[in-house]
């Protein structure tokens, strides 16, 4: 992201934290980091609120 203006790289990051926060509070401390490591689909499935 090293091309971006500093707003926009803000913004960007703003939108992983968001999506980290929500997996906490779905799956518990790390969650998001957790499902992916394990290549959890359901986990993930939850996260993006999607239906497998």
């Amino acid at each position: 992201m090293g091309h971006l203006a500093a707003s926009t790289q803000a913004g960007k990051l703003r939108y992983i934290e968001d999506l980290y926060q929500h997996a906490d509070r779905l799956l518990g401390p790390s969650g998001l980091d957790d499902a992916l490591a394990d290549m959890n689909d359901a986990a993930l499935a939850d996260v993006l609120g999607l239906m497998l």
